[in-house]
Protein backbone atom coordinates (compact mmCIF):
# COMPACT_ATOMS: atom_id res chain seq x y z
CA UNK A 1 0.00 0.00 0.00
CA UNK A 2 1.30 3.41 -0.92
CA UNK A 3 1.21 5.87 1.96
CA UNK A 4 -1.55 8.43 1.16
CA UNK A 5 -0.58 12.02 0.51
CA UNK A 6 -2.69 13.21 3.46
CA UNK A 7 -0.53 11.15 5.81
CA UNK A 8 2.62 12.75 4.47
CA UNK A 9 1.11 16.22 4.82
CA UNK A 10 0.10 15.58 8.43
CA UNK A 11 3.48 14.08 9.30
CA UNK A 12 5.29 17.01 7.69
CA UNK A 13 3.36 19.20 10.15
CA UNK A 14 4.55 17.10 13.08
CA UNK A 15 1.48 14.91 13.60
CA UNK A 16 1.05 11.14 13.61
CA UNK A 17 -1.11 9.72 10.84
CA UNK A 18 -2.21 6.16 10.03
CA UNK A 19 -4.45 4.42 7.55
CA UNK A 20 -6.93 2.36 9.58
CA UNK A 21 -9.96 0.09 9.26
CA UNK A 22 -11.21 -1.62 6.16
CA UNK A 23 -8.50 -0.30 3.83
CA UNK A 24 -5.75 -2.04 5.82
CA UNK A 25 -7.84 -5.19 6.22
CA UNK A 26 -8.54 -5.42 2.49
CA UNK A 27 -4.92 -4.57 1.64
CA UNK A 28 -3.76 -7.53 3.72
CA UNK A 29 -6.40 -9.77 2.12
CA UNK A 30 -5.30 -8.54 -1.32
CA UNK A 31 -8.78 -7.24 -2.09
CA UNK A 32 -9.80 -3.98 -3.75
CA UNK A 33 -9.61 -0.94 -1.52
CA UNK A 34 -12.56 1.43 -1.78
CA UNK A 35 -12.50 3.96 1.07
CA UNK A 36 -9.37 5.25 2.79
CA UNK A 37 -9.80 6.25 6.44
CA UNK A 38 -7.06 8.11 8.29
CA UNK A 39 -6.65 8.61 12.02
CA UNK A 40 -4.34 11.19 13.58
CA UNK A 41 -3.38 12.73 16.92
CA UNK A 42 -4.26 16.14 15.45
CA UNK A 43 -7.52 17.52 16.78
CA UNK A 44 -10.33 18.75 14.53
CA UNK A 45 -9.17 22.37 14.55
CA UNK A 46 -5.63 21.33 13.69
CA UNK A 47 -6.82 19.06 10.87
CA UNK A 48 -8.88 21.89 9.38
CA UNK A 49 -5.88 24.21 9.58
CA UNK A 50 -3.45 21.73 7.99
CA UNK A 51 -5.75 21.19 5.00
CA UNK A 52 -7.11 24.74 4.68
CA UNK A 53 -5.76 24.89 1.08
CA UNK A 54 -7.80 21.85 0.04
CA UNK A 55 -11.48 21.03 -0.33
CA UNK A 56 -12.89 19.95 3.03
CA UNK A 57 -16.24 18.24 3.54
CA UNK A 58 -17.61 18.36 7.08
CA UNK A 59 -18.77 14.75 7.17
CA UNK A 60 -18.90 14.18 10.93
CA UNK A 61 -17.78 17.10 13.02
CA UNK A 62 -19.32 15.70 16.22
CA UNK A 63 -17.01 12.71 15.78
CA UNK A 64 -14.02 14.92 14.89
CA UNK A 65 -14.20 13.71 11.29
CA UNK A 66 -13.78 15.55 8.01
CA UNK A 67 -13.22 14.42 4.44
CA UNK A 68 -10.35 16.04 2.57
CA UNK A 69 -10.38 15.84 -1.22
CA UNK A 70 -6.99 15.89 -2.96
CA UNK A 71 -6.70 15.34 -6.71
CA UNK A 72 -10.27 14.09 -6.75
CA UNK A 73 -9.65 11.40 -4.11
CA UNK A 74 -11.58 11.68 -0.81
CA UNK A 75 -9.79 10.87 2.44
CA UNK A 76 -11.78 10.62 5.67
CA UNK A 77 -9.67 11.93 8.53
CA UNK A 78 -10.60 11.44 12.20
CA UNK A 79 -8.84 12.37 15.42
CA UNK A 80 -7.80 9.53 17.73
CA UNK A 81 -10.89 8.10 19.45
CA UNK A 82 -12.10 9.27 22.85
CA UNK A 83 -8.93 11.11 23.79
CA UNK A 84 -6.53 8.28 22.92
CA UNK A 85 -2.93 9.49 22.95
CA UNK A 86 -1.46 6.93 20.58
CA UNK A 87 -2.46 4.59 17.77
CA UNK A 88 -2.21 1.59 20.10
CA UNK A 89 -4.74 3.25 22.46
CA UNK A 90 -6.97 4.22 19.53
CA UNK A 91 -7.30 0.73 18.07
CA UNK A 92 -8.28 -0.67 21.48
CA UNK A 93 -11.52 1.30 21.06
CA UNK A 94 -12.39 -0.10 17.61
CA UNK A 95 -14.89 -2.86 16.91
CA UNK A 96 -13.14 -6.01 15.65
CA UNK A 97 -9.55 -7.18 15.58
CA UNK A 98 -9.65 -7.46 11.78
CA UNK A 99 -10.49 -3.74 11.70
CA UNK A 100 -7.91 -2.87 14.36
CA UNK A 101 -4.95 -2.82 12.01
CA UNK A 102 -3.13 0.41 11.17
CA UNK A 103 -0.70 1.27 8.38
CA UNK A 104 2.29 3.59 8.35
CA UNK A 105 4.91 2.35 5.89
CA UNK A 106 3.87 -1.11 7.06
CA UNK A 107 1.04 -2.81 8.97
CA UNK A 108 0.87 -2.23 12.72
CA UNK A 109 -1.02 -4.90 14.67
CA UNK A 110 -1.46 -4.63 18.42
CA UNK A 111 -4.77 -6.54 18.68
CA UNK A 112 -4.11 -9.82 16.88
CA UNK A 113 -5.90 -8.77 13.74
CA UNK A 114 -3.50 -10.45 11.32
CA UNK A 115 -3.83 -13.78 13.10
CA UNK A 116 -7.63 -13.52 12.96
CA UNK A 117 -7.52 -12.62 9.26
CA UNK A 118 -5.28 -15.63 8.61
CA UNK A 119 -7.65 -17.91 10.49
CA UNK A 120 -10.91 -16.35 9.27
CA UNK A 121 -12.13 -15.20 12.69
CA UNK A 122 -14.31 -12.25 13.65
CA UNK A 123 -13.52 -11.20 17.20
CA UNK A 124 -14.38 -8.08 19.16
CA UNK A 125 -11.49 -6.08 20.55
CA UNK A 126 -11.55 -6.54 24.35
CA UNK A 127 -15.05 -7.04 25.86
CA UNK A 128 -17.67 -7.81 23.17
CA UNK A 129 -20.53 -6.74 25.44
CA UNK A 130 -18.97 -3.30 25.82
CA UNK A 131 -18.26 -3.05 22.08
CA UNK A 132 -21.87 -3.88 21.14
CA UNK A 133 -23.35 -1.59 23.77
CA UNK A 134 -21.26 1.28 22.37
CA UNK A 135 -22.83 0.71 18.97
CA UNK A 136 -25.34 -2.14 18.53
CA UNK A 137 -25.01 -1.87 14.75
CA UNK A 138 -21.74 -3.74 15.21
CA UNK A 139 -23.85 -6.87 15.65
CA UNK A 140 -24.96 -6.57 12.03
CA UNK A 141 -21.47 -5.57 10.95
CA UNK A 142 -20.13 -8.86 12.32
CA UNK A 143 -22.78 -10.66 10.29
CA UNK A 144 -21.78 -8.65 7.22
CA UNK A 145 -18.14 -9.62 7.53
CA UNK A 146 -19.14 -13.25 8.02
CA UNK A 147 -21.34 -13.07 4.92
CA UNK A 148 -18.74 -11.26 2.82
CA UNK A 149 -15.60 -13.17 3.80
CA UNK A 150 -16.98 -16.47 5.08
CA UNK A 151 -15.31 -15.87 8.46
CA UNK A 152 -16.44 -17.49 11.71
CA UNK A 153 -17.47 -15.39 14.69
CA UNK A 154 -15.55 -16.48 17.79
CA UNK A 155 -17.73 -17.86 20.65
CA UNK A 156 -17.70 -14.91 23.09
CA UNK A 157 -18.45 -12.40 20.35
CA UNK A 158 -21.14 -14.67 18.92
CA UNK A 159 -22.84 -15.15 22.29
CA UNK A 160 -22.84 -11.40 22.93
CA UNK A 161 -24.46 -10.85 19.52
CA UNK A 162 -27.33 -13.17 20.39
CA UNK A 163 -27.69 -11.83 23.95
CA UNK A 164 -27.72 -8.16 22.96
CA UNK A 165 -29.73 -8.38 19.73
CA UNK A 166 -32.62 -6.37 21.22
CA UNK A 167 -30.35 -3.31 21.28
CA UNK A 168 -30.81 -3.11 17.52
CA UNK A 169 -34.29 -1.68 18.14
CA UNK A 170 -32.67 1.65 19.01
CA UNK A 171 -30.46 1.86 15.90
CA UNK A 172 -31.41 4.24 13.07
CA UNK A 173 -33.35 2.36 10.40
CA UNK A 174 -31.22 3.70 7.57
CA UNK A 175 -28.10 2.19 9.15
CA UNK A 176 -29.84 -1.15 9.58
CA UNK A 177 -30.99 -1.07 5.98
CA UNK A 178 -27.46 -0.54 4.69
CA UNK A 179 -25.95 -3.37 6.73
CA UNK A 180 -28.78 -5.81 6.02
CA UNK A 181 -28.54 -5.24 2.26
CA UNK A 182 -24.79 -5.85 2.36
CA UNK A 183 -25.34 -9.01 4.40
CA UNK A 184 -27.74 -10.29 1.74
CA UNK A 185 -25.22 -9.64 -1.03
CA UNK A 186 -22.42 -11.59 0.61
CA UNK A 187 -21.15 -14.83 -0.87
CA UNK A 188 -21.78 -16.69 2.39
CA UNK A 189 -25.19 -15.21 3.19
CA UNK A 190 -26.98 -18.56 3.43
CA UNK A 191 -25.00 -19.73 6.47
CA UNK A 192 -25.18 -16.32 8.15
CA UNK A 193 -28.96 -16.01 7.87
CA UNK A 194 -29.32 -19.54 9.17
CA UNK A 195 -26.99 -19.06 12.16
CA UNK A 196 -28.29 -15.63 13.14
CA UNK A 197 -31.95 -15.89 12.22
CA UNK A 198 -32.98 -14.71 15.70
CA UNK A 199 -31.07 -11.48 15.08
CA UNK A 200 -32.64 -11.04 11.64
CA UNK A 201 -36.06 -11.44 13.29
CA UNK A 202 -35.31 -8.45 15.53
CA UNK A 203 -34.91 -6.10 12.58
CA UNK A 204 -37.53 -7.87 10.41
CA UNK A 205 -40.00 -9.59 12.77
CA UNK A 206 -42.33 -10.33 9.85
CA UNK A 207 -40.14 -13.29 8.86
CA UNK A 208 -40.34 -15.16 12.17
CA UNK A 209 -43.44 -17.19 11.14
CA UNK A 210 -41.29 -18.66 8.35
CA UNK A 211 -38.96 -20.37 10.81
CA UNK A 212 -39.52 -24.16 10.84
CA UNK A 213 -42.81 -23.77 8.94
CA UNK A 214 -43.29 -27.11 7.23
CA UNK A 215 -44.89 -26.90 3.78
CA UNK A 216 -46.50 -30.38 3.59
CA UNK A 217 -46.05 -30.37 -0.15
CA UNK A 218 -44.05 -32.84 -2.29
CA UNK A 219 -42.50 -29.92 -4.17
CA UNK A 220 -40.87 -28.70 -0.97
CA UNK A 221 -38.48 -30.78 1.11
CA UNK A 222 -37.51 -27.72 3.17
CA UNK A 223 -39.47 -25.51 5.54
CA UNK A 224 -40.29 -22.00 4.32
CA UNK A 225 -37.27 -20.28 5.84
CA UNK A 226 -34.78 -22.94 4.78
CA UNK A 227 -36.21 -22.88 1.26
CA UNK A 228 -35.79 -19.10 1.27
CA UNK A 229 -32.12 -19.35 2.26
CA UNK A 230 -31.42 -21.73 -0.60
CA UNK A 231 -33.23 -19.47 -3.06
CA UNK A 232 -31.15 -16.48 -1.90
CA UNK A 233 -27.95 -18.47 -2.38
CA UNK A 234 -28.89 -19.21 -6.00
CA UNK A 235 -29.66 -15.61 -7.00
CA UNK A 236 -27.17 -13.05 -8.25
CA UNK A 237 -25.52 -11.06 -5.43
CA UNK A 238 -27.32 -7.84 -6.28
CA UNK A 239 -29.59 -5.96 -3.83
CA UNK A 240 -32.85 -6.20 -5.79
CA UNK A 241 -32.49 -9.91 -6.59
CA UNK A 242 -31.43 -10.86 -3.08
CA UNK A 243 -34.14 -8.78 -1.42
CA UNK A 244 -36.79 -10.29 -3.70
CA UNK A 245 -35.53 -13.78 -2.88
CA UNK A 246 -35.60 -12.99 0.84
CA UNK A 247 -39.23 -11.85 0.75
CA UNK A 248 -40.70 -13.95 -2.06
CA UNK A 249 -42.33 -16.53 0.23
CA UNK A 250 -42.63 -14.46 3.40
CA UNK A 251 -46.43 -14.54 3.06
CA UNK A 252 -46.67 -18.33 2.88
CA UNK A 253 -47.47 -18.98 6.57
CA UNK A 254 -50.44 -16.63 6.36
CA UNK A 255 -51.69 -18.16 3.09
CA UNK A 256 -51.29 -21.79 4.20
CA UNK A 257 -54.14 -24.27 3.78
CA UNK A 258 -54.28 -28.06 3.56
CA UNK A 259 -56.55 -30.14 1.36
CA UNK A 260 -58.31 -33.34 2.40
CA UNK A 261 -55.16 -35.31 1.58
CA UNK A 262 -53.04 -33.17 3.88
CA UNK A 263 -51.19 -31.48 1.01
CA UNK A 264 -50.21 -27.91 1.79
CA UNK A 265 -51.20 -25.06 -0.52
CA UNK A 266 -50.30 -21.36 -0.50
CA UNK A 267 -52.79 -19.75 -2.84
CA UNK A 268 -52.08 -16.07 -3.51
CA UNK A 269 -49.20 -16.09 -1.03
CA UNK A 270 -47.40 -13.56 -3.23
CA UNK A 271 -49.98 -10.95 -2.21
CA UNK A 272 -49.21 -11.45 1.46
CA UNK A 273 -45.50 -11.41 0.66
CA UNK A 274 -45.92 -8.10 -1.18
CA UNK A 275 -47.65 -6.63 1.88
CA UNK A 276 -44.63 -7.63 3.96
CA UNK A 277 -42.34 -6.00 1.41
CA UNK A 278 -44.32 -2.79 1.78
CA UNK A 279 -44.13 -2.87 5.58
CA UNK A 280 -40.41 -3.63 5.77
CA UNK A 281 -39.29 -1.35 2.94
CA UNK A 282 -41.23 1.52 4.46
CA UNK A 283 -39.86 0.92 7.95
CA UNK A 284 -36.25 0.50 6.85
CA UNK A 285 -36.52 3.50 4.52
CA UNK A 286 -35.53 1.84 1.26
CA UNK A 287 -35.55 4.06 -1.80
CA UNK A 288 -38.66 3.93 -3.98
CA UNK A 289 -36.90 2.33 -6.96
CA UNK A 290 -35.65 -0.63 -4.93
CA UNK A 291 -38.94 -0.98 -3.09
CA UNK A 292 -40.97 -0.99 -6.32
CA UNK A 293 -38.66 -3.45 -8.09
CA UNK A 294 -38.58 -5.92 -5.20
CA UNK A 295 -42.34 -5.81 -4.79
CA UNK A 296 -42.90 -6.38 -8.50
CA UNK A 297 -40.62 -9.42 -8.55
CA UNK A 298 -42.34 -10.85 -5.48
CA UNK A 299 -45.77 -10.37 -7.03
CA UNK A 300 -44.85 -12.12 -10.27
CA UNK A 301 -42.39 -14.76 -9.04
CA UNK A 302 -44.99 -17.54 -9.02
CA UNK A 303 -46.61 -16.69 -12.36
CA UNK A 304 -46.41 -19.49 -14.89
CA UNK A 305 -44.49 -18.61 -18.06
CA UNK A 306 -44.80 -20.82 -21.10
CA UNK A 307 -41.75 -21.09 -23.41
CA UNK A 308 -43.70 -19.34 -26.16
CA UNK A 309 -43.51 -15.84 -27.60
CA UNK A 310 -47.07 -14.98 -26.58
CA UNK A 311 -46.47 -15.89 -22.94
CA UNK A 312 -43.07 -14.18 -22.71
CA UNK A 313 -44.46 -11.11 -24.50
CA UNK A 314 -47.17 -10.79 -21.83
CA UNK A 315 -44.57 -10.86 -19.05
CA UNK A 316 -42.39 -8.27 -20.79
CA UNK A 317 -45.45 -6.06 -21.13
CA UNK A 318 -46.23 -6.35 -17.42
CA UNK A 319 -42.82 -5.91 -15.84
CA UNK A 320 -40.53 -4.49 -18.51
CA UNK A 321 -37.27 -5.65 -20.02
CA UNK A 322 -35.02 -4.84 -17.03
CA UNK A 323 -37.18 -6.74 -14.53
CA UNK A 324 -37.64 -9.71 -16.88
CA UNK A 325 -34.09 -11.00 -16.48
CA UNK A 326 -34.30 -10.55 -12.71
CA UNK A 327 -37.61 -12.42 -12.66
CA UNK A 328 -36.14 -15.36 -14.59
CA UNK A 329 -33.19 -15.36 -12.20
CA UNK A 330 -35.60 -15.50 -9.24
CA UNK A 331 -37.76 -18.21 -10.79
CA UNK A 332 -34.68 -20.32 -11.48
CA UNK A 333 -33.44 -19.89 -7.91
CA UNK A 334 -36.92 -20.63 -6.54
CA UNK A 335 -36.99 -23.87 -8.49
CA UNK A 336 -33.51 -24.88 -7.31
CA UNK A 337 -34.76 -24.52 -3.74
CA UNK A 338 -37.43 -27.19 -4.28
CA UNK A 339 -37.28 -30.97 -3.99
CA UNK A 340 -34.80 -32.43 -6.54
CA UNK A 341 -37.44 -34.32 -8.53
CA UNK A 342 -39.26 -31.05 -9.31
CA UNK A 343 -36.25 -29.05 -10.47
CA UNK A 344 -36.31 -27.92 -14.08
CA UNK A 345 -33.62 -28.36 -16.67
CA UNK A 346 -31.44 -25.24 -16.88
CA UNK A 347 -32.29 -24.90 -20.57
CA UNK A 348 -35.83 -23.82 -19.64
CA UNK A 349 -34.58 -20.49 -18.28
CA UNK A 350 -32.20 -19.97 -21.18
CA UNK A 351 -35.13 -20.54 -23.52
CA UNK A 352 -37.11 -17.77 -21.79
CA UNK A 353 -34.20 -15.38 -22.31
CA UNK A 354 -33.74 -16.37 -25.94
CA UNK A 355 -37.44 -15.85 -26.68
CA UNK A 356 -37.31 -12.44 -24.99
CA UNK A 357 -34.26 -11.50 -27.06
CA UNK A 358 -36.11 -12.47 -30.25
CA UNK A 359 -39.15 -10.41 -29.26
CA UNK A 360 -36.97 -7.37 -28.66
CA UNK A 361 -34.97 -7.79 -31.84
CA UNK A 362 -38.20 -8.13 -33.83
CA UNK A 363 -39.48 -4.89 -32.26
CA UNK A 364 -42.73 -6.53 -31.18
CA UNK A 365 -45.25 -4.15 -29.62
CA UNK A 366 -44.92 -4.27 -25.83
CA UNK A 367 -46.35 -0.84 -25.08
CA UNK A 368 -48.91 1.45 -26.72
CA UNK A 369 -46.13 3.64 -28.11
CA UNK A 370 -44.91 0.59 -30.07
CA UNK A 371 -48.16 0.28 -32.05
CA UNK A 372 -48.05 1.18 -35.74
CA UNK A 373 -51.12 3.40 -35.40
CA UNK A 374 -52.00 6.20 -33.02
CA UNK A 375 -54.57 8.83 -32.18
CA UNK A 376 -54.39 10.61 -35.55
CA UNK A 377 -55.11 7.35 -37.34
CA UNK A 378 -58.14 6.75 -35.14
CA UNK A 379 -59.45 10.23 -35.96
CA UNK A 380 -58.94 9.57 -39.65
CA UNK A 381 -60.94 6.36 -39.23
CA UNK A 382 -63.81 8.39 -37.82
CA UNK A 383 -63.35 8.00 -34.05
CA UNK A 384 -63.72 11.29 -32.20
CA UNK A 385 -60.82 12.35 -29.90
CA UNK A 386 -61.32 11.54 -26.23
CA UNK A 387 -60.79 8.88 -23.56
CA UNK A 388 -62.03 6.24 -26.00
CA UNK A 389 -58.78 6.58 -27.93
CA UNK A 390 -56.79 5.27 -25.00
CA UNK A 391 -59.23 2.42 -24.45
CA UNK A 392 -59.02 1.36 -28.11
CA UNK A 393 -55.22 1.53 -28.19
CA UNK A 394 -55.08 -0.62 -25.04
CA UNK A 395 -57.30 -3.22 -26.74
CA UNK A 396 -55.08 -3.12 -29.82
CA UNK A 397 -51.97 -3.65 -27.72
CA UNK A 398 -53.53 -6.64 -25.95
CA UNK A 399 -54.57 -8.03 -29.32
CA UNK A 400 -51.04 -7.78 -30.73
CA UNK A 401 -49.53 -9.32 -27.61
CA UNK A 402 -52.01 -12.20 -27.86
CA UNK A 403 -51.24 -12.53 -31.57
CA UNK A 404 -54.86 -11.81 -32.55
CA UNK A 405 -53.66 -9.16 -34.96
CA UNK A 406 -50.32 -8.23 -36.55
CA UNK A 407 -48.71 -4.96 -35.60
CA UNK A 408 -48.98 -3.39 -39.04
CA UNK A 409 -50.90 -0.24 -39.88
CA UNK A 410 -53.10 -2.07 -42.36
CA UNK A 411 -53.99 -4.91 -40.00
CA UNK A 412 -54.60 -2.65 -37.01
CA UNK A 413 -56.86 -0.31 -39.02
CA UNK A 414 -58.82 -3.32 -40.25
CA UNK A 415 -59.15 -4.52 -36.65
CA UNK A 416 -60.45 -1.11 -35.55
CA UNK A 417 -62.89 -1.05 -38.43
CA UNK A 418 -64.31 -4.45 -37.53
CA UNK A 419 -64.54 -3.93 -33.78
CA UNK A 420 -64.99 -0.22 -33.11
CA UNK A 421 -66.76 1.46 -36.04
CA UNK A 422 -70.52 1.55 -36.37
CA UNK A 423 -72.17 0.15 -39.50
CA UNK A 424 -72.80 3.66 -40.79
CA UNK A 425 -69.13 4.58 -40.21
CA UNK A 426 -68.04 1.50 -42.10
CA UNK A 427 -70.36 2.30 -44.98
CA UNK A 428 -69.11 5.89 -45.02
CA UNK A 429 -65.50 4.69 -45.22
CA UNK A 430 -66.36 2.35 -48.07
CA UNK A 431 -68.12 5.15 -49.97
CA UNK A 432 -65.21 7.54 -49.43
CA UNK A 433 -62.80 4.84 -50.50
Amino acid sequence: MKTPIVNRILKDKGYDAYVVGGAVRDFYLKKSIHDIDITTNANLTEIMHVFKEYAIIETGLKHDTVTVVIDGVPYEITSFRNGAQSISEDVQLRDFTINGLAYDDGILDTVGGISDLDNGIIRCINDPVQRFKEDPLRILRAMRFASTYGFTVEPKTKQAMHNLKSLLDAVAKERIQSEFTQILCGEHVEAVLRTYRDIVAVIIPEIEPMFDFEQFNPHHMYDVYEHTLRVIAHTKPQPIQRLAAFFHDAGKPKAFTQDINGIGHFYKHELYSADIVDAVMRRLKYDHKTWSAVKELVLYHDNIIQPQKKSVRKVLNKIGVERFDELIDLKRADNLGQSPQYRNNETVYQTYREIAATILSDNDALHIKDLKIGGRDLIRLGIEPGPRHGEILKVLLDATINEDVKNTKEDLEAYVTRHFLTISQRVGREVNA
